[in-house]
């Protein structure tokens, strides 16, 4: 049975960082304009209006204030595991080229 690889693809993993954090203030950018447009909308009246411009007011908010900030972190994590592999891999295998002895002599 063969045994499973992991795979660590730098490039790909630096390109879902990017493309996490363009999602995110896409994400970001149409819920204003969203929650713009429903506060623009005088012909709600009543308590049916008012509770549905603050439930949408209270997901915005949430969004803003917590995850948003949630997705950068996980954008900021995956470039950290970018840069710390790739200092691990460098250091390993400098290590490696300046060994001279055999593990078996």
């Amino acid at each position: 049975m063969a045994a499973d690889k992991l795979v660590f693809d730098s490039g790909r993993i630096a390109s879902a960082a990017g493309e996490v954090r363009t999602h995110n203030s896409n994400l970001g950018s149409t819920l204003q304009r969203a929650l713009d447009e429903v506060k623009k909308l005088s012909a709600w009246e009543g308590n049916a209006g008012s509770t549905t411009l603050k439930k949408f007011q209270t997901l915005a908010q949430k969004y803003f204030d917590t995850m948003k900030k949630d997705v950068e972190s996980y954008a900021i994590f995956l470039e950290k595991a970018v840069k710390d592999y790739g200092s691990t891999e460098q250091k390993i295998t400098g290590e490696a080229a300046q060994s001279t002895g055999s593990f078996f002599s």
